[in-house]
Order: C-alpha cells, then structure tokens, then sequence
C-alpha cells in the first residue's frame, strides 16, 4: 500500500537475488539499463508465476515492454504467467493485452 523505505527495499532485493531459480533480468537497449523483468512464483506446487516489468520512463513507447515479454515467454514456454495490473496504469494494460495475455477481470491477465 505505501512504497518501502530504501532500507526495506535493499534487504528485499538482496533476498530476491539470492533466489537464482526464480529470473530477475535487466534490460539493456545500446548497453544501457532500459529496466527489468522478473518472475516470481505465486504458490510452489502450482507452477504459477507473476511477472513484474519495469521499463525506464523515458524509453515507453518503444517496444522494449513487448519485447522484453516476448523474451519471456522464449526462456519459460510451459509455465502459466500472471500479471496484476492496476486499472489506472492504462499503458501498462495495453502491453499485457498487445503481447497475448488474456484479462481475467479489470486488473489481471494470464498467459498460459
């Protein structure tokens, strides 16, 4: 509900890298950082996972979200992907649908 302190931030990072089975990636475009994908298992025994995709501001509007989920999709064929998506982040929806993800309901996808 409210953003995490650096502190807290830091520490969940550190944590989340030390999980090498579960892929954080870091986006470049021309050997610049552009953002970062990752996914994040939802329960252990059913092979669901979240995607996350942050994309630096000043590079929307490129194709780079699309594409960085296309990659995605190449790396993990046979897991089921899901995305929460809130219903104010219009460009953010318009990217889960432009890649194949189907909506659930007003703030999820799923690509299975």
């Amino acid at each position: 509900t409210a953003p995490p302190s650096y502190s807290e931030h830091t520490a969940w990072f550190h944590k989340r890298l030390a999980k090498p089975e579960w892929p954080m990636r870091f986006l470049l475009a021309a050997n610049a950082p552009v953002g970062m994908v990752r996914l994040d298992p939802i329960a252990a025994d059913s092979g669901d996972c979240e995607v996350s995709i942050l994309i630096s501001p000043d590079r929307h509007g490129q194709g780079l979200g699309r594409m960085a989920l296309a990659l995605l999709r190449l790396y993990y064929p046979d897991i089921t992907i899901r995305a929460h998506v809130l219903p104010e982040n219009q460009g953010s929806q318009r990217l889960f649908e432009a890649a194949g993800y189907q909506r659930t309901d007003h703030s999820n996808f799923v690509l299975r």
